[in-house]
């Protein structure tokens, strides 16, 4: 963490830096634990009051990030917490797509029950390898549906 608190040409109060820090998610390819690596950069304007916001010039109020301090504080740990959060991923997952031998588990079931023959279509993607059925995991995972009552599967 590397803060740095000043003024701006105006004299207006700024907070600047970066923020770094891992933490653990799930991987949502694999639902495996991930170190997830966190950095954000910071350059905050704070001001006072919803007044001083207001009277901001519209420009400046667009372009910069801005934090109203109450009652001239600010509480710091709030705003690191705040920019984390913004800063970790919607979806977090491995970088290797491949993450979990579980799911190369059920990638290889489901080719197998796609009744492919494991050619090479080169000439259906334009000669980048095999192309599968994205569709083709759904057959694998057909026997674990419930099954009802009368021991049909369900929908």
């Amino acid at each position: 963490m590397d803060l740095a608190f000043g003024h701006d040409e105006e004299g207006r109060r700024r907070l600047t830096g970066s923020l770094q820090t891992s933490v653990m998610q799930l991987c949502q390819r694999c639902l495996q634990p991930m170190q997830q690596e966190l950095h954000c950069e910071l350059d905050l304007l704070v001001l006072d009051s919803e007044e001083e916001l207001k009277a901001l010039p519209e420009a400046e109020a667009v372009s910069m990030d801005v934090i109203v301090g109450e009652a001239g504080e600010l509480d710091l740990l709030a705003v690191i917490e705040d920019e984390l959060l913004l800063s970790m991923p919607l979806v977090p997952m491995h970088e290797d797509t491949d993450c979990s031998a579980v799911l190369t588990d059920l990638k290889s079931k489901a080719v197998g029950a796609s009744g492919e023959d494991g050619g090479n279509d080169a000439g259906k993607d334009g000669g980048e390898g095999r192309r599968t059925n994205p569709f083709a995991a759904l057959a694998a995972l057909k026997p674990y549906l419930k099954q009802d009552k009368n021991g049909d599967d369900t929908p």
